[in-house]
């Protein structure tokens, strides 16, 4: 599988801040802006400022880049499994040698080391490597998180999406489900999503549909006639609103790049809210030939993409499709991950992203916030300011342009100091 880059899972993260109420109902974070910062009117202005929200302060401290944070990351991974019911020919775990030897499920007990990261307007991924709804205690993960206000999104292959569990996600307003669904036709679907059954998940996703429909019409009865404004506003309330929102996620190579509209035509189909298509990442030399950045595909993507977006536009709701970009190298000068993210492997190590196997931490042995603000975090943090970064940051393809993982990250002699 393909996993979401920092910068597509934020960007949803604070489109949700627009989505309050008991189904997602959509509000105008704007008002909330003025007020915040005053619309210089003296009822406004002259009532006490509130504390900046971890968010705001994360922002700011981006612009100066310190080296110990007062705010806590914006972005905590947690992988709940490592293990995966699939095999999907492009997904690391499909290559043994370039992934960790043992799978398994995070424990309860590891997952609790991060409460203290998790406060209201936080954002959690539960997903990694693997299939998160393998993990027994999946569900109560999603509700530790949510009893604390926290936005959750995870990947899913939805072979596992089971009524009991699909029930659990919206009954606790998990905020975003994405589907890894990287065909426009079962063949295709089956031979990419290697082991998954394309009527079953279909019927998996349809049934979490009717879930959503059912929470709607509770909904709905619960609001008394007193609040008859606010029920006009929930009779109008489409699917694709309701919490979790649902999207795909397609992996595009060259086997399966013509069948990107299909998808999107699908997607609709299923009352998506959107779809992402992401470039594979070349995990392995076998996957060389599948990469789309090759520039004879160039006039290709081209096509399949304005074919895409001509389907797009005849959803009946605004549908949000993301689409690769046609530029094929895109280099950076810094990555601000280390700034914003916390990425905890099923056994409780830390890393700063899901690129690095650099262990900057061990909740088995320290506390999240120890972790966040400690040694081996303000070294890193110091590395990436200069023009000699960490080893893998110097052949990390989101910093450094391509479609290619490095294999040599995943050896531990591969790491410099420091």
């Amino acid at each position: 599988m393909s996993y979401p880059s920092n910068s597509s899972l934020l960007a949803r993260a604070w489109r949700s801040l627009a989505q309050k109420g008991p189904l997602g109902l959509g509000r105008d974070v704007r008002d909330y802006t003025r007020w915040r910062l005053g619309s210089g009117t003296s009822h406004v202005a002259d009532r006490p400022p509130l504390p900046l929200s971890n968010w705001d302060l994360n922002g700011q401290e981006l612009r100066t880049l310190p080296e110990t944070l007062r705010s806590k990351p914006i972005l905590v991974y947690a992988e709940a499994s490592t293990r995966c019911n699939l095999h999907c020919f492009m997904c690391r775990l499909s290559f043994p040698e370039t992934t960790r030897r043992v799978r398994q499920n995070m424990s309860l007990e590891t997952f609790a080391k991060l409460e203290p990261l998790l406060e209201p307007g936080s954002r959690l991924s539960l997903f990694g490597l693997g299939e998160p709804l393998m993990n027994p205690d999946f569900v109560e993960m999603l509700r530790i998180a949510k009893e604390r206000d926290v936005f959750v999104g995870l990947n899913s292959n939805a072979m596992l999406l089971t009524e009991p569990i699909a029930r659990a996600m919206v009954e606790l307003q998990q905020d975003l489900l994405m589907i890894s669904f990287s065909g426009g036709t079962k063949e295709t679907y089956e031979r990419v999503i290697t082991g998954a059954n394309y009527e079953r998940v279909l019927a998996n996703l349809r049934r979490f549909n009717e879930i959503k429909r059912s929470a709607i019409s509770d909904q709905r009865s619960a609001v008394s006639d007193q609040q008859s404004a606010v029920s006009s506003q929930y009779s109008a309330l489409d699917i694709e609103q309701v919490k979790p929102v649902l999207e795909l996620q397609y992996t595009a190579m060259r086997d399966n790049l013509q069948e990107i509209p299909d998808a999107v035509r699908l997607a609709i189909d299923l009352r998506c809210a959107g779809m992402v298509v992401m470039p594979l990442t070349v995990v392995n030399p076998s996957l060389e030939e599948q990469s789309i950045l090759d520039p004879e595909l160039r006039s290709q993507l081209a096509a399949v993409s304005e074919a895409a977006r001509e389907v797009a536009a005849t959803a009946s709701y605004p549908f949000d499709l993301q689409l690769p970009s046609l530029i094929t190298h895109h280099p950076s000068l810094i990555c601000h991950e280390p700034w914003q993210t916390f990425y905890v492997r099923d056994d409780g190590t830390v890393n700063c992203c899901c690129y690095s196997n650099r262990v900057l931490g061990d909740l088995k042995e320290q506390d999240a916030l120890e972790v966040w603000n400690g040694e081996l975090y303000r070294r890193f943090r110091a590395r990436m300011r200069l023009e000699d970064k960490p080893a893998e940051c110097r052949v990390c393809h989101k910093l450094c342009g391509g479609d290619e993982y490095d294999q040599r990250v995943d050896a531990e002699q591969f790491y410099d100091e420091l």
